[in-house]
């Protein structure tokens, strides 16, 4: 049985796209910082992982040292709006978490990924609003309103992209695919302002509209199953970065 790794695991895409690999038959390791909120399935195995923390990413990655990794789908991410948090290694939040310490964990694991295995990352319609991403930690360091945190969101989203290229080419040797995913506008928490006043409103007029965790996994299960690399799936298939 192949094992495939989708991290931010106890989301609503997360969870989704265990469910879906579940039924594909391989064995998942549900990779998130609570583990008590994956449900307990079998062929699901859980792990540990907290992205804001390296320390955590190299203990996590060194649980599993030696086991054979078809796939990696790297889901999780996060956007804060109404903090600048630094975390203990001196990165902005947002940063390491859906950019630093996610390159980090499929880094450490890229020797263990078989041959013709995909690694997958989670990009966002966000990355249109990025602009450029040079002196990226230092311009979310300085995000201090909701707009700006949601540029620095973006642009993380952006340098995944190019990740996303970058690492295609590097491991297209070995038959790895390497993949992004947007999965559009999704009824989840990330999508919350901080503004309970607007909150409300989207609740009732904006949210029924948008698509559901389940229909935003399918960007990552295109992007997860094409044979092709180097590739930004939407929900509907390929498009262009």
């Amino acid at each position: 049985m192949k094992t495939v790794i989708v991290t931010g695991a106890s989301g609503g895409i997360g969870g989704a796209i265990v469910n879906n690999l579940l039924g594909m038959g391989y064995h998942v390791i549900g990779a998130c910082r609570n583990t008590d909120h994956l449900p307990d399935t079998p062929g699901l195995t859980r792990l540990r992982l907290d992205l804001s923390s390296f320390d955590s990413v190299r203990k996590a990655a060194g649980q599993l040292s030696g086991m054979e990794i078809f796939g990696i789908i790297n889901n999780a991410g996060i956007m804060p709006v109404r903090e600048t948090v630094m975390t203990a290694d001196g990165l902005e939040r947002t940063f390491q978490v859906n950019y630093a310490a996610t390159r980090l964990f499929t880094e450490l694991l890229v020797p263990q990924i078989s041959r013709g295995g995909v690694i997958v990352f989670t990009s966002s319609v966000a990355r249109k609003c990025a602009g450029k991403t040079d002196h990226a930690p230092e311009r979310a360091a300085a995000a201090s309103n909701p707009l700006t945190r949601f540029m620095a969101y973006g642009r993380t989203k952006r340098m995944l992209c190019n990740l996303t290229k970058e690492m295609a080419l590097q491991l297209a040797p070995r038959e790895i695919r390497v993949n992004a995913a947007t999965p559009g506008v999704v009824d989840t928490g990330l999508i919350r302002l901080g503004w309970k006043t607007i909150d409300r409103l989207a609740d009732v007029i904006f949210r029924p509209f948008i698509s559901t965790p389940s229909q935003g996994a399918m960007a990552a299960m295109h992007a997860f199953s094409s044979p092709d690399t180097g590739l930004l799936f939407c929900q509907r298939g390929p498009i262009k970065p």
